[in-house]
């Protein structure tokens, strides 16, 4: 499936503007805004506003994005307008597009004739960061945003019913509850090939609160959630997580295998899935003591390995995604830092307010000194401004604020 997405006249058209792009920044550098982190992060995501619906970035992923979007979804909402009228109008646009397409949730929609196409492999983030994304505007956004969000919800519940079970059949295993061994699914570490990772399974679960919650949908997977004493506490999110994953200071990165990743320890927490601040303070200690916030948080991995890693990406970055940081990673690290270390969360985020002003812009990955990422290749170099500076940019402001949390 994956050399069939790399054909698809919307990855077409897409190469050509990654290329363009990257031709651009060779020439012209990258785009500077002047000020203070909080205005540079804002300008930024002024710059993901086409008009009409937000972008991942104004440079390489001018495109619509639902991970990206609903990475950024919960801090949109906190930080107020414009910012939830224009993540309603996207959402309308982007499911919009879907049905008239008649295209199942996508990784992304080209611009390119409006086109959605999954990079790679489907999704497995994509169904359930789009509903959380909705449920951030439902149950946060200005009463006459929140009520076009639940418009939006009602017109389409048929349509939603129907990509819940496409997802459930596509991504769950019906014995274990569990994402499927057998097959591969795209997640934020896209140019990998990704089996059942804490990632995707977390995604699962947040699935399954978020149609039982609303009832948006038929509940299709709330019996892998069921509390031990028959649900009269009622169901726990986490558990499938906790038994299949936690190793008593950490969640490894997926089944099969020990190894630690930074995305498996913050996401269940990041979620909302895992609310046990002692697990969270253990697995964001395991993540430093182990080198995945150093220079920057965060890390995907410690140790560069190509195993699993799409072939082209083989030959125009493998580094893209090993051993590099990333800041999306890094905005929800910081985030979650606070609620357990309120002095080390300041002072990285310092680090991060200076790293930001020096260089007038949010970056995409940075490399191990500091700087804008380039492939060892040198045919790609980190994005820049990226909509998931939402994430960040509600930290720097509400310092001392509720946690920040992905659907609630």
């Amino acid at each position: 499936m994956s050399f069939r997405a790399f054909l698809h006249p919307a990855s077409l058209g897409m190469a050509v503007h990654v290329a363009r792009a990257r031709i651009r920044r060779a020439f012209r550098g990258h785009h500077r805004h002047q000020g203070t982190a909080e205005e540079i992060l804002t300008a930024g995501l002024e710059r993901c506003w086409t008009g009409r619906y937000l972008t991942a970035s104004p440079g390489t992923y001018r495109q619509f994005w639902t991970r990206d979007l609903g990475f950024a979804a919960p801090a949109l909402v906190r930080l107020g307008e414009p910012w939830p009228e224009r993540l309603a109008l996207t959402l309308e646009w982007a499911i919009e597009t879907w049905r008239r397409r008649r295209s199942h949730v996508t990784t992304t929609i080209s611009p390119l004739f409006r086109l959605p196409v999954d990079l790679f492999d489907y999704g497995v983030a994509s169904l359930p960061l789009l509903l959380t994304s909705l449920r951030s505007l439902s149950h946060g956004a200005p009463g006459p945003v929140a009520a076009r969000a639940a418009a939006l919800v009602e017109s389409n519940r048929d349509w939603l019913a129907t990509e819940v079970d496409h997802y459930v059949r596509t991504v769950v295993d019906p014995e274990t509850g569990l994402v499927r061994t057998d097959r591969h699914f795209s997640a934020h570490r896209d140019t990998f090939r990704n089996r059942s990772t804490a990632y995707g399974n977390t995604m699962v679960a947040l699935l399954a609160r978020t149609v039982a919650e609303t009832g948006w949908t038929p509940d299709a997977l709330g019996r892998w959630f069921e509390s031990p004493d028959g649900g009269a506490k009622g169901r726990d999110w986490g558990q499938l997580l906790r038994r299949h994953f936690w190793l008593g200071d950490r969640f490894r990165d997926r089944l099969g295998s020990d190894e630690t990743s930074g995305e498996a320890n913050v996401w269940p927490f990041f979620s909302g899935l895992i609310e046990d601040r002692e697990m969270l303070a253990a697995a964001l200690e395991t993540l430093r003591r182990e080198g995945y916030a150093t220079p920057h948080p965060l890390r995907f991995v410690t140790r560069h390995g190509e195993a699993d890693l799409i072939f082209a990406f083989r030959l125009w970055s493998s580094d893209y995604q090993t051993t590099t940081a990333w800041t999306s990673l890094g905005s929800i690290y910081l985030n979650l830092l606070r609620e357990v270390d309120p002095a080390a969360a300041t002072a990285e985020l310092e680090k991060t307010r200076a790293m930001i002003e020096r260089d007038g812009t949010f970056w995409e990955v940075i490399d191990p000194h500091g700087r804008p990422w380039r492939s060892r290749s040198r045919l790609s170099v980190s994005d820049a401004s990226m909509l998931w500076g939402a994430i960040l940019l509600e930290t720097l402001e509400h310092p001392a604020g509720a946690p920040l949390r992905i659907g609630r």
